[in-house]
């Protein structure tokens, strides 16, 4: 088992991220600092006692905060080997022609820009400890789209670009993209509702109310736990600057640390 492995996950505090943050001091023993705009009171009371992991509870689209994650980075870690990327909205579920300018603005800051100022902050970090960059992105990033979601399909595709670009120009950081499955969401629920008939088109929400009908959604630890034996180097990736879904990188993404199974 890989022991003292240093990470940074951006969201962390909530979602697949928290997911993710549990594997990692769990099943692999890492020293973790959590950067999340929320936490979620399990994972805070989970981790009060431990030794493994500092919260910086702030905004990635804030430079301040951002400055404040990199100063638990190097006084907590003392360096980093890997930045897990997790954060993202689904922006405003809206026709292009009544979006509110604002909220186009929000999303890229929020699924683009954050990330991609993020890895630039912490290249030098990552370059000397030949650690990796594993960032969440979706596959609406190329062939999927659904009426109503311009502002997420759009800032996923410049967002899987930005991830190929930078595995491209790095030879010293493993730079990987991660497509989750379908995975039960506040936004899932919304859609399996109906709250934006009228906006979608009545065949793609219909999908979302079949997917959920016919227990189509994926637990959350299926994606997390690749993504945390990812980071530890326990999935052998050989590619760079590519995006996939998480079972494509581990087929044996239900295998937790090698012993038990989800």
């Amino acid at each position: 088992m890989t022991m003292g492995k240093r990470v940074l996950v951006v969201g962390g505090g909530m979602g697949i991220g928290e997911h993710i943050t549990n594997f990692l001091l769990q099943q692999h023993h890492a020293k973790v600092v959590i950067f999340s705009l929320y936490v979620t009171e399990e994972l805070q009371k989970s981790i009060s006692t431990s030794s493994q992991v500092r919260i910086v509870q702030g905004d990635a689209t804030s430079e301040d905060d951002r400055a404040k994650a990199m100063e638990a980075v190097h006084s907590f870690l003392g360096g980093l080997d890997s930045l897990i990327c997790t954060v993202g909205i689904m922006g405003q579920v809206q026709r292009v022609a009544q979006m509110s300018p604002e909220s186009i603005v929000r999303t890229y800051s929020v699924n683009v820009f954050a990330p991609m100022l993020l890895c630039q902050l912490f290249l030098p970090d990552l370059r000397q400890s030949r650690g990796n960059i594993i960032i969440l992105s979706s596959a609406v990033d190329r062939n999927i789209k659904y009426a109503g979601w311009m502002q997420y399909c759009s800032t996923k595709a410049a967002l899987t670009r930005f991830i190929e670009v930078l595995g491209h120009e790095e030879s010293d950081v493993k730079v990987l993209g991660v497509y989750p499955g379908l995975t039960r969401t506040t936004m899932i629920d919304d859609m399996v509702a109906r709250k934006y008939a009228g906006i979608m088109r009545d065949d793609e929400v219909q999908k979302f109310v079949d997917w959920d009908r016919d227990q189509g959604m994926e637990p959350p630890e299926w994606c997390a736990n690749s993504v945390a034996k990812m980071s530890m180097g326990e999935v052998e990736v050989s590619i760079n600057g590519v995006c996939q879904y998480y079972y494509e990188y581990d087929p044996d993404f239900k295998v937790v640390a090698g012993t038990s199974k989800l």
